[in-house]
């Protein structure tokens, strides 16, 4: 009997873990297929897209927790080296300024969302 709750607890905690991974990886697709459509149309600077990457991951905070933000920050600072910053297609970074923003955009989008994923916790427990 015992046996059957966690059995139940840990088929719980795997479908939480499944869907948070598979959000994160479509979330960050979603968003790089905006961000590649925004830079063939206007003509803004590297800089100025990645902050896009932030919409998936306070999103990704507010449903599924710290850990997986922090995977979507990760994956957005990789699919912004490999798509918007110079050379396009490669993980090289030619301008050493462009590595410094990629790491304070991972820096903000971690602050952000421990501060998103807090309100969401303490909105859960204001309403339960």
């Amino acid at each position: 009997m015992l046996r059957d709750a966690f059995r139940q607890d840990s088929n719980a905690a795997r479908k939480h873990w499944i869907r948070a991974i598979t959000f994160t990886f479509g979330g960050i697709v979603c968003t790089t297929a905006l961000v590649l459509m925004i830079a063939e149309y206007y003509p803004v600077e590297p800089q100025q897209l990645i902050f896009i990457y932030l919409i998936p991951t306070t999103l990704i905070a507010t449903h599924f927790g710290t850990a997986p933000s922090m995977v979507a920050t990760i994956l957005s600072a990789f699919a912004a080296i490999y798509f918007i910053y110079a050379p396009r297609f490669s993980f090289r970074v030619a301008d050493p300024l462009d590595l410094i923003a990629l790491f304070f955009f991972a820096l903000l989008s971690i602050l952000v969302s421990r501060v998103v994923y807090g309100f969401a916790t303490k909105q859960r427990v204001k309403s339960d």
